[in-house]
Parts: structure tokens; sequence; C-alpha cells
């Protein structure tokens, strides 16, 4: 993985990601929250979530990170500051956990996938309130329905 240690470049930096996945039961309805803030540009700050429909907190996680980079793909990001909270994804991402669950294997590989079309990135495990609330209410609205 691209990833400085610390502490981080920011001249490199062109946005910093947050997300989160909630699964509202494991499993259970869940929802994705990301956040993306740029500080470059006119709209600073980017709000986005999603349901996901029946899946664990682990594969809301995942799901929420995957929807994530896309979005800075899609905006055309290079160098990102990425964040979550999940202590299983990070390590996983870090190599220092094994991907045990065969239904996480895949959305592993996709999430090495993507990040390998940054020219920069660097990982943190930090939680963002604001991206959980937007998963939760994103898991919450399938189950009003």
């Amino acid at each position: 993985m691209r990833k400085l240690s610390s502490p981080s470049l920011p001249f490199l930096i062109e946005a910093y990601l947050f997300t989160d996945g909630s699964s509202i039961g494991n499993p259970g309805m869940g929802g994705a929250g990301v956040i993306i803030k740029i500080p470059d540009s006119k709209t600073k700050t980017r709000i986005f979530s999603k349901p996901l429909g029946v899946v664990t907190n682990n594969e809301a996680e995942y799901e929420a990170l995957i929807y994530g980079l896309n979005l800075a793909l899609e905006l055309h990001l290079k160098r990102v500051s990425i964040h979550v909270d999940s202590e299983l994804l990070y390590y996983q991402l870090m190599g220092e956990y094994r991907v045990k669950a065969p239904n996480l294997l895949p959305k592993f590989q996709l999430v090495i996938e993507l990040l390998s079309r940054f020219e920069y990135f660097e990982l943190h495990r930090e939680r963002s309130i604001e991206a959980d609330r937007l998963a939760k209410k994103a898991a919450f609205l399938q189950i009003k329905q």
C-alpha cells in the first residue's frame, strides 16, 4: 500500500474521505455514509449515503469504503486521506489481520484494486460521527418502508 506511516504530508492530500457502514442487526438492514472534504474547491464538503439491504456490520463497513472510493475516483481525486472506524477493516487493509470470512474476501480484493487507482493514499482509523449518522439514517429508512 502507498501509505505514509505518519505524520501525513498535507501538501500531498487533495481530499479527506470519511466512511462508515451500519447494520441494524447483524445481519440486518445496512447503510453506507460517506463524507468527502476537498479543501481547495467551491463545494468543500460532499455528503453521500445509500441503503445496502441486508448485510453484516463488516460487509457494511466494506461497502461504505467501496462506495467512497468510487465517488472519489468519479471526482477525479488522485491523492486522498482515508478515514475508517472499523478495526477489522483497518487492520485487514494494513495487512495485520487476515481476511478469513469468505463474504469479505471479494470486497477486500475490490478495495485493493480501487486503492491502486490513486497516486497516493493514506489510511487512518478514526471515527466520523457525521458518516456514522448518514449510514444509520440510510439503514433506518429501509426499515420504515
